[in-house]
């Protein structure tokens, strides 16, 4: 069941490692991994959908121009992940807003109503995902302290320290397989995948 809560696709990263390739433009079944990962939030949200883009990527603008989504343009990769959360967080006057990669290929639209669903069962500061071996990756649903806290970062401190902080009040939430962590970040990654 759709919830109402706004997502923050973030991706506003250069994918440096893909060597002249943008990963988010990558394809899976005909559609690019940005607009897939686009369709995903869309379905399981009836929430506001804000993806971050850097400047200069009429590329990835186009991939979901067509799309119920609000873009939000960075000032640039260079400024790290951090930057792209604040400026997606500063468009959002909810009380909790969940935060996703756009790379991670395999989070599912189950995936991100599974953590919809134990968020509404609990109180915790942060509600995460988590895979199989324990490790923590994403979606990330933040409120209450956590959200404002990454509504006010800056360049000396990143958004993993706010969330190691409040790690006595997140709830993790175990996803199937590596789901909340697997990621394809060079060529040789992608080759790999699709040819398992």
């Amino acid at each position: 069941m759709k919830n109402n809560v706004p997502i923050i696709l973030l991706a506003g990263g250069s994918s440096s490692r893909m060597r002249g390739t943008d990963k988010l433009l990558k394809k899976i079944n005909g559609v690019s991994l940005l607009r897939n990962r686009a369709l995903v939030c869309l379905e399981a949200t009836h929430g506001e959908v804000f993806i971050t883009i850097p400047p200069n990527h009429p590329e990835r603008v186009a991939q979901i121009s067509d799309l119920p989504v609000s873009i939000v343009l960075t000032k640039g990769s260079n400024l790290g992940l951090s930057h792209s959360i604040k400026k997606g967080l500063l468009k959002i006057s909810n009380p909790e807003v969940m935060l996703l990669l756009a790379d991670l290929i395999k989070l599912s639209t189950e995936d991100l109503l599974n953590i919809f669903k134990i968020s509404e069962t609990t109180d915790s500061d942060i509600v995460r995902g988590i895979n199989e071996d324990g490790v923590a990756g994403h979606p990330v649903l933040v409120r209450n302290a956590v959200l404002k806290e990454l509504k006010n970062l800056s360049g000396e401190f990143g958004a993993n320290s706010i969330l190691k902080k409040y790690i006595e009040s997140t709830t993790f939430v175990k996803l199937p397989n590596n789901n909340a962590t697997f990621d394809l970040d060079t060529p040789e990654d992608w080759d790999a995948w699709q040819n398992d």
